[in-house]
């Protein structure tokens, strides 16, 4: 991912920081001088942001593996400042496994804190955090007290109904079992927007920016949740077959760009051949009608080589990941080497439009 350095791997699961992640830095510094904390106390409390954050870490791992038990892949864990995320292969098919993946991170927090917990008494030190309402004191006594608390914390908050949090999948995995995941999705997002919109009415009216911060992360990737979860509904059934478009004119590579006006008005892709009869590039009309070129130019300065295809069998779910990650606006169809066809990214975008945060009908 774009943004992002590699910290480790474990399990054979990459673990990845986002740049942004050095704003924890700059928080650091705020909160050391907003509780008036000597350079100790500031170094204190940066041990105590990396710690919570390793938590963070094995959070994530939770999700992943438990995912694994399902036979569910994780890309990467990528660190941002408001937390982590683990980047699953795929959605789970069934409901119930979506649940306990979604339930095993905040599980994490709590057995850590459970654990913290135990050692704490072990040690007879105080398990409660030491301070009052303006001051932080952060110590070697205090700091397992406080990474404790902020566990339990951290399992509560990721329990809100509100997407892209646990809770929120938790929810849409609940409301599963009774409608299509899609219509899931819906009513989970909105109650996550709700949050969202508590979340920025209270933080600007409290003043507590990283609250409104927040409020607008969740209000918008619940709606990126609905849409993903929809377009992956409209693809599911579908193969590339059933809406490539079943065409191939040719033309020779040294024609040139003047003689093929009548054939760009009438097909929206055009393959080239080489002197054996392969098709090695190709021409997408509709790029080309908003060009103005000498007619004399040979279309073969204007071609893009064919560097992928699809089999036709494939599903379209297949085709929509491979041109959305290469932005392709063409995909050839190819079956046993022959081309037989062309995907087109606008027509998948046609369909993408109807994957509205607004829509609830199929």
């Amino acid at each position: 991912m774009k943004g992002t350095v590699k910290l480790f791997q474990a399990a054979g699961i990459p673990v990845l920081m986002h740049w942004s992640f050095g704003l924890i830095l700059v928080l650091v510094l705020l909160e050391a001088r907003r509780n008036d904390l000597s350079a100790s106390g500031t170094l204190w409390l940066l041990l105590l942001f990396l710690i919570l954050f390793s938590c963070v870490v094995l959070h994530e791992f939770g999700h992943a593996l438990t995912a694994r038990r399902y036979h569910i892949d994780t890309k990467d864990i990528i660190l941002s400042p408001i937390g982590g995320i683990a980047r699953l292969e795929r959605i789970p098919e069934k409901a119930w496994q979506e649940l306990w993946i979604a339930l095993a991170g905040p599980a994490v927090n709590l057995v850590i804190a459970g654990l913290l917990y135990l050692l704490l008494q072990l040690w007879h030190l105080p398990t409660l955090i030491q301070t009052d309402s303006e001051t932080m004191v952060l110590n070697r006594y205090s700091i397992l007290p406080y990474v404790m608390t902020m566990n339990v914390f951290l399992a509560i908050f990721n329990l809100l109904p509100a997407f892209p949090m646990d809770g929120g999948r938790v929810l849409r995995s609940l409301l599963a079992l009774f409608m299509r995941r899609w219509k899931a999705t819906f009513v989970a997002s909105w109650i996550g927007r709700l949050f969202a919109l508590t979340f920025v009415g209270v933080g600007i009216y409290w003043g507590e920016w990283v609250l409104v911060f927040i409020g607008v992360f969740i209000f918008i990737n619940a709606g990126l949740e609905y849409r993903s979860t929809r377009i992956e509904e409209m693809l599911r059934g579908q193969t590339i077959g059933d809406q490539m478009i079943p065409e191939v004119v040719t033309i020779s590579p040294d024609a040139p760009f003047g003689s093929i006006s009548a054939l760009m008005a009438l097909h929206p892709v055009l393959y080239l051949t080489n002197p054996m009869g392969t098709i090695t590039h190709y021409l997408i009309a509709e790029d080309l009608q908003k060009k103005t070129l000498p007619e004399n130019t040979p279309v073969d300065q204007l071609a893009l080589p064919v560097s992928q295809s699809v089999s036709p069998g494939l599903p379209l779910e297949v085709a929509y990941q491979v041109m959305q990650r290469y932005r392709m606006p063409v995909l050839p169809v190819a079956e046993e080497g022959r081309i037989m066809g062309s995907l087109l990214w606008k027509d998948l975008e046609s369909m993408m439009r109807k994957a509205s945060l607004l829509r609830w009908k199929a």
